[in-house]
């Protein structure tokens, strides 16, 4: 009743009392003919706002309490009067699109929408509202009418209007052939093309959204000469009938429309461009990147590829490749963890070539730091049991690569080396034996096996080093019984002094110790300082590459912690680890745990150089003997 009434006068503004008498003379006219209508004869207002009730909790309906009285506002009654308009679009085909004057309607600002054709209608395609009120009005240039849409039609229905619009144009006017003929000249060798495209227009043309949708090149260029030919021609007449400004409506929709899908195509083939520059990156040198260097990747142009796809693609893009597409494969990418929880992404095609480069950087700086504490334990007339027995040999050499070789550690631990390994065996057959990392049987090789390191040859070679009497046992077994009278001694001498609060013999002892410390750093110094230059002078010619805060409080709290974090980390080594072997390459391996294991230094830029101070302030505190 309250739809009838509402269209009876045209209006959703609906007078309670009105509305009320209505119902009730209705009642009264009908109880006759449909006893049903007798109940309403009878108290009316009592039983229209009982049913009313449920209409407006459910907010089909809302009321208006006025001056003049309550009025019933019907929230769908524009919106039904639109859905009816444009339900049979074929049979209104020739006239213009409805607007408030053609419908007789006067919308309320608060429910419509304007949209400049011109100007926002590509902004709306990008961000469009997902309920159905208010309307819209599209606002055409000077001298089109304005045309009233529901927002659920944009851009699908919209455009199938414009398109039946433009065909009862080319039936009516009998100009199809003359327009192909104008276009034919721009489209040399492709005249198939552009009849084939004219004849879908006129037998199937809804069949051309397709391809308008798409972006395709042909149909983009057709549509985009059409449309200006055709209104071109149009705007010469003298007097507009409703058939022309119906096609300037529609010439205007579907050019802006196959920009704008024109334009979506386009940024498609530039994101699929740049994810496949994403892809060619990871068959670059280093192979394993983390997320903060993928985010850097440029084309060879350089452009950053951040920016021609969005960070969502970007996610999208690895979470699919770093899952298995069955549970018998591995993924495209690995996400590996390496020292210091740092994660980074790398191809499963270079995930062992990526491992054996860390194997063979690690072979010779495992070799050398075992070489390097045998010399020193030698030459003091000790042994350790690592050099007799297996076992203990592989514990020394596991602590070594933990400290010296980290990411190699990280990889052999990890399964899917071994998982790699196997489906490239089952491949080729073969993996070489001087870069095999497991048994057939999947167990981890010994370390002794996969660094090719001999625990005999090793020890053979140090002794080579030193003077011959150091391989005479017996000389070597006196030398061990009076060192350990000797420490046994001092052990006495230093309980003693302990007791007198003077600890001058561990002094004495330290002092030796202290002295090849500073040589150490003193060499240390000559190899890494430019020649001409002072290691105070170079430390903070580095320290304003690396801080490069621009508070003069921030950048000196900042320096402070780091020297901090620093001299305590090597206090902690020196103590820890009394035979390390005080080398460019040791100190540079624990710079870089350094600047990996603490969030802090791990975010600054220009990590060279602040791994390069680390390196020169630990040098500088060996110097001083300050750790």
């Amino acid at each position: 009743m309250l739809i009838a009434y509402g269209n009876k006068e045209h209006s959703p503004y609906i007078d309670s009392e009105a509305f009320i008498s209505f119902v009730e003379k209705y009642a009264r006219h009908y109880a006759n003919e449909q006893p049903e209508w007798a109940l309403w004869a009878k108290d009316t207002s009592r039983k229209v706002w009982e049913e009313m009730n449920p209409l407006l909790d459910s907010e089909v309906c809302m009321l208006l309490t006025e001056k003049t009285g309550t009025r019933i506002f019907m929230r769908n009654f524009y919106i039904d009067l639109l859905e009816n308009a444009y339900a049979s679009p074929d049979d209104s085909a020739g006239i213009p699109f409805p607007s408030e004057n053609a419908l007789k309607i006067k919308v309320p600002p608060e429910h419509i929408k304007s949209l400049n054709v011109k100007t926002d209608l590509v902004t709306y395609l990008d961000h469009p509202q997902t309920e159905r009120m208010p309307l819209i009005m599209l606002v055409f240039p000077p001298g089109i009418p304005n045309a009233l849409i529901l927002s659920t039609m944009i851009p699908r229905r919209l455009m199938e209007s414009a398109m039946l619009k433009i065909r009862h144009f080319l039936r009516t006017q009998d100009n199809k052939d003359y327009l192909q003929n104008k276009l034919i000249p721009h489209y040399q060798g492709r005249e198939n093309q552009l009849r084939d495209i004219f004849n879908r227009m006129m037998v199937r043309p809804l069949d051309c959204l397709t391809s308008l949708e798409d972006g395709e090149d042909f149909p983009y260029l057709f549509w985009a000469s059409f449309c200006g030919l055709v209104r071109s021609d149009i705007t010469k007449r003298k007097e507009l009938l409703n058939e022309d400004i119906a096609v300037l409506q529609s010439l205007y929709i579907i050019e802006i429309i196959n920009n704008y899908y024109r334009a979506l195509a386009f940024k498609k083939k530039e994101r699929d461009m740049a994810l496949n520059d994403l892809a060619l990156q990871f068959d670059q040198p280093p192979y394993a990147y983390s997320m903060d260097a993928i985010i850097k990747f440029i084309n060879s142009k350089g452009v950053p590829l951040l920016g021609l796809y969005s960070e969502k693609d970007l996610e999208d893009w690895l979470t699919v490749r770093i899952k298995s597409a069955t549970p018998e494969e591995l993924p495209e990418i690995f996400l590996i963890t390496g020292p210091a929880d740092a994660k980074r992404y790398i191809k499963k095609a270079h995930y062992y070539e990526f491992s054996v480069n860390f194997l063979t950087e690690a072979r010779p700086l495992i070799k050398r730091a075992v070489s390097d504490r045998w010399l020193i334990i030698i030459k003091g007339y000790r042994r350790e049991s690592a050099m007799e027995k297996d076992e203990d040999f592989e514990k020394l050499l596991k602590r070594f690569v933990g400290e010296l070789a980290p990411d190699l550690m990280a990889v052999i631990t990890d399964k899917k080396l071994y998982l790699v390994c196997d489906e490239i065996e089952q491949i080729q057959g073969f993996i070489p034996e001087g870069s095999r990392f497991f048994v057939h049987g999947g167990s981890l090789l010994p370390l002794a096996t996969i660094l090719l390191i001999n625990r005999k040859e090793i020890l053979a070679d140090t002794r080579a080093l030193l003077p011959f009497w150091y391989s005479i046992p017996l000389f070597i077994a006196l030398v061990a019984i009076f060192q350990k009278l000797k420490n046994l001694k001092f052990e006495r001498g230093k309980k003693k002094d302990a007791e007198n609060g003077a600890p001058k013999r561990e002094r004495s002892a330290n002092k030796s110790q202290d002295k090849e410390i500073k040589e150490a750093g003193r060499k240390l110094e000559s190899e890494l300082v430019p020649y001409g230059d002072d290691i105070d002078s170079y430390l903070e010619n580095l320290e304003n590459r690396w801080n490069t805060l621009l508070k003069k409080q921030a950048r000196e709290d900042l320096l402070t912690d780091v020297k901090t974090l620093i001299r305590d980390r090597l206090r902690q080594v020196m103590h820890g680890q009394r035979h390390m072997m005080l080398t460019r390459d040791s100190l540079e391996k624990l710079a870089r745990r350094i600047a990996d294991e603490n969030s802090t230094l791990r975010d600054l830029k220009n990590q060279d150089n602040l791994r390069q101070y680390i390196v020169l302030y630990m040098v500088k505190l060996l110097i001083q003997s300050n750790f």
